[in-house]
């Protein structure tokens, strides 16, 4: 969980979305530790998104690194 926590406390400086986005990576740890489930949600996200408005790539890399800081070891 700490390593959770430092991610928040470094993406706290980046736009809301993205903070989002990481939130939703880290949650899915939890269910994959591989991140194929938040890799594919954030391209998921991404795809919904052009329906409406240019999809930002970084989105869908925010929420992997979500996941995959928690694989890190410090």
């Amino acid at each position: 969980m700490k390593k959770a926590l430092l991610l928040i406390v470094i993406l706290s400086g980046c736009a809301a979305d993205k903070v989002g986005h990481a939130i939703v990576g880290t949650s899915t740890y939890f269910y994959d530790d591989k991140c194929y489930l938040a890799l594919g949600l954030g391209v998921a996200k991404e795809l919904i998104d052009s329906r409406t408005h240019d999809p930002d790539p970084m989105d869908a890399v925010a929420t992997y690194l979500g996941c995959a800081v928690l694989t890190l070891e410090f």
